[in-house]
């Protein structure tokens, strides 16, 4: 008997060594453009000078009585993003600031218990003009106590340049992580939302081109953010504030006092491109370039004796860069072009046999979260906006009660020109309701219905306002 537990144990000793043995065969070579690149290698160098507006962005929560303006407020961020100037004491300096603009900011909101009033509670912005009219004072006040972010961010918005600085192969292998060079994005939302309910106040004042030009230059200035970004983050909070500024404008637009200039103004801006809304570059710098770090450092370091036998360093990169030229491909195509069977989740367990070669890998990068599919919606609920937007500006400026709003819409240039990216064809139009929409990610017309909550099933509409002048 004991002969026979032996023999057991010996063939199992030897299944696993075999086992071990045959992992340890990794690929020859890992075959993909972006081995062994860098951000600057790709994209080119970014605009150290500053000219670069992106600092004006960095500094927004430097201290009231900093010059942000100032030399050594520029060499201070500099320091912590160029390479030839990098400094790793600097950088913990930065992580040591406090948040001086949050500071002010609650202080403002614990006294008063109201601010929702800043932000459109629908993207629609209904009844949003006679909110900001009614808290007016409340919005004069607290201009006054920022007064200071106030104007950086508005130094920021006017700069002519605004270029992403984000060097992640320098944060990676000088810093292991540790400090990533981002801006305060909550500092930057909470700015924007006052900055856009001033634009309203001036409508509501009559002053109506300085209302107009205010939010035009805010949306230039975070597609300029857009088109240079190259992080994470850096998508998703201008998507976010770049949404709530065409509310902001929706709302203004659809006010019975809003002059023709206005109508035309947005109407006549240039089309959203798939440069400024799509994942293309923070793809290719924060996840592809990212990927260096973590499969690199991260891994190799945390992995245990044991671990290490089946773990295959350049397959699970190959793996890992293979699905991001999916995810590069994916990115080219508006969602009226996905197919039932496109995978965008990555799972590199999903074979009964994912554990015969580089099962540890595998294991670990299936852990990632690599499913972008969400997050294009997003950029593509923010081209249908922008084109709603546009669409709507012109239908106000054409309209003038002889005929139905779709009959108008039929003729307009805009509303030729500019297609759903949820369903390929025109955008539609709600008679009953007035509302201009896309289909929306579930690709199913219910007639313009919006659901916060709901993002995979709802439409993107636009409430259209329309007066005989």
């Amino acid at each position: 008997m004991k002969k026979i537990i032996l023999i057991f144990l010996l063939i199992d000793f030897c299944l696993i060594a075999a086992y071990a043995l045959f992992n340890q065969f990794d690929l020859a070579n890992i075959k993909h453009p972006y081995i062994g690149k860098t951000t600057a290698d790709i994209f080119g160098e970014p605009d150290y000078s500053r000219t670069n507006g992106y600092y004006r962005l960095l500094s927004l929560d430097e201290a009231e009585n900093v010059d942000a303006e100032s030399d050594e407020i520029y060499h201070k961020y500099r320091q912590v993003h160029d390479p030839a100037l990098y400094d790793k004491a600097g950088r913990k300096n930065i992580k040591k600031d406090k948040y001086h603009f949050q500071t002010k900011w609650r202080a403002f909101v614990d006294k008063h218990k109201k601010w929702k009033w800043m932000v459109p509670m629908k993207p629609n912005g209904a009844h949003w003009c006679k909110k900001v009219i009614e808290n007016r004072e409340l919005l004069t006040e607290l201009e006054e106590i920022l007064t200071v972010f106030m104007n950086r961010y508005r130094r920021f918005i006017y700069s002519s340049k605004i270029e992403d600085i984000t060097n992640f192969n320098l944060y990676f292998t000088e810093d292991k992580g540790q400090y990533m060079g981002l801006p305060n994005y909550t500092t930057w939302l909470n700015l924007a939302k006052i900055y856009n309910a001033l634009a309203i106040k001036d409508a509501m004042e009559g002053n109506w081109e300085q209302a107009i030009s205010s939010l035009i230059s805010h949306l230039n200035a975070l597609r300029k953010f857009l088109k240079n970004n190259r992080n994470f983050a850096g998508v998703q909070f201008p998507t976010g504030i770049m949404k709530l500024t065409i509310a902001s404008i929706n709302t203004v637009l659809n006010h019975m006092n809003c002059p023709d200039t206005a109508f035309k103004a947005i109407a006549d801006l240039p089309e959203l491109t798939h440069g400024e809304y799509g994942l293309r570059q923070f793809i290719i710098s924060e996840m592809a370039l990212n990927a260096r770090f973590y499969l690199e450092y991260y891994i190799p370091e945390n992995l245990d004796l044991f671990e290490s036998l089946f773990y295959q360093k350049k397959r699970t990169k190959q793996l890992y860069f293979d699905h991001i030229d999916k995810l590069l491909a994916f990115d080219q195509k508006a969602p009226y072009q996905w197919q039932v069977g496109d995978k965008l989740q990555f799972n590199p367990k999903q074979s009964a046999f994912w554990w015969i070669q580089n099962p540890i890998g595998k294991h670990l990068l299936s852990k990632m979260n690599l499913n972008l599919k969400v997050f294009f919606l997003k950029a593509n609920e923010l081209k249908a906006r922008f084109d709603l937007m546009q669409i709507a500006a012109e239908l106000r400026l054409n309209y003038t009660g002889k005929e139905k709003p779709h009959a108008v819409l039929l003729r307009l240039k805009t509303f030729k020109k500019l297609k759903d990216p949820f369903s390929g064809k025109p955008y539609r139009w709600n008679e009953k309701n007035k509302w201009l929409y896309s289909i929306g990610p579930d690709r199913k017309d219910d007639l313009g219905k919006y659901d916060f909550i709901e993002l995979m099933d709802t439409d993107f509409s636009t409430s259209v306002v329309l007066y005989v002048r």
